[in-house]
């Protein structure tokens, strides 16, 4: 994937998850957008490095994810 498809790609799982969160949707672990959080943090490594601020605050952050 080309950078601006992985940012592309990035905007539609995140603009997702907060228009389901702006109509009352609770955010939890186990929820219907984990595997969005997953994907949100691998994308957001590829696109900036493993060895970025935000792919470590990401791996850090994500619960269901292999550590």
């Amino acid at each position: 994937m080309t950078k601006d498809e992985l940012t592309s790609r990035i905007i539609i799982l995140q603009s997702e998850i907060t228009d389901s969160i702006l109509k009352g949707h609770k955010a939890h672990d186990e929820d219907e957008f984990k595997s969005h959080r997953i994907e949100l943090m691998v994308l957001r490594c590829i696109l900036y490095g493993e060895d970025s601020k935000i792919c470590k605050t990401e791996k850090a952050n994500c619960r269901n994810c292999k550590k």
